[in-house]
């Protein structure tokens, strides 16, 4: 495959963007941002509200209805609200990326890595012109392994890959992953304040016994920890119904952190949320 259009990764280091640099990228991104007050809320979910990034913290006195039309918003409150919490943000999170080491993890995953050191070369992708179309396989393999999302058309995906590759600030990067020349992997990351998001990752299912998995995992955490100025990193959502997938991310630092949030749900969604999609009535509010 023509690798014209990624570049080395080794040296790339992530900067986050100032607030109205990365609520303006989401407007752009097709995100609904709306302000109340001094506060800017992000429509993650028709009818759904929270802070314009998931962990991004509020103080009581800023956790105000966001829009006269929802069903429900929450926010991760500042630690001297902490006694007005009503729920918790679950979350994959490693507090001190700085402080990882390859010493943290098992031998067997150690193995694992090695293994994918040897045989997978990532890069960054500058161009997604010849990108998306290779990627898009990638995606399709990914999704009818791990279901955890609809696929989207072609024309969504080119617009994922278009706000994810780094515009020239560092504030993200989307990362490809190559095996024998051959796309076998991709993933993107982002940061903002002092937090940075591993956020989708995508492995084609006939490249995971090269231990690709492990290394996107040890890549992201270096491209952090290159980066003075990010102090956590949220590795996703915890799903209670996939042990597994946190197993895997609690051998690679990423402990299940229950952020205190307040959370506001319209009591007859709520009802059904939690009798019908417990698992997703987890994710929103940290209750079972």
């Amino acid at each position: 495959m023509e690798l014209s259009y990624v570049n080395d990764i080794n040296d790339f280091v992530l900067i986050p963007p100032s607030t109205d640099q990365f609520v303006n990228w989401r407007n752009n991104s097709g995100h609904h941002l709306i302000r109340r007050g001094d506060t800017c809320w992000d429509e993650v979910k028709k009818g759904f509200f929270q802070p314009f990034h998931l962990i991004g913290k509020l103080s009581y006195t800023q956790f105000k209805r966001p829009a006269s039309l929802l069903w429900g918003y929450r926010a991760a409150l500042l630690d001297k609200d902490i006694d007005c919490a009503n729920g918790f943000i679950p979350v994959h999170r490693m507090s001190s990326p700085e402080s990882f080491s390859l010493k943290d993890l098992s031998p067997s995953r150690r193995n694992e890595l090695n293994r994918s050191l040897r045989k997978v070369k990532w890069f960054q992708v500058e161009s997604i012109d010849a990108f998306h179309q290779p990627a898009y396989r990638i995606l399709n393999s990914s999704l009818a392994r791990t279901r955890h999302m609809p696929l989207p058309s072609r024309c969504e995906f080119y617009e994922y890959c278009k706000r994810n590759v780094n515009p020239g600030d560092n504030s993200r990067v989307l990362v490809s992953a190559f095996v024998e020349g051959e796309l076998a992997g991709f993933t993107n990351i982002y940061c903002v304040d002092e937090v940075a998001y591993l956020d989708n990752l995508f492995i084609s299912s006939e490249y995971l016994k090269t231990g690709i998995g492990a290394g996107f995992y040890y890549l992201g955490i270096d491209i952090c920890k290159r980066s003075q100025k990010i102090k956590s990193i949220i590795n996703g959502m915890h799903c209670i119904e996939n042990e597994g997938v946190s197993f895997y991310k609690r051998q690679f630092g990423f402990d299940i952190a229950m952020i205190p949030a307040r959370v506001e749900i319209n009591p007859v969604v709520s009802h059904m949320l939690r009798k019908y999609y417990p698992h997703k009535y987890y994710r929103l509010t940290g209750k079972c």
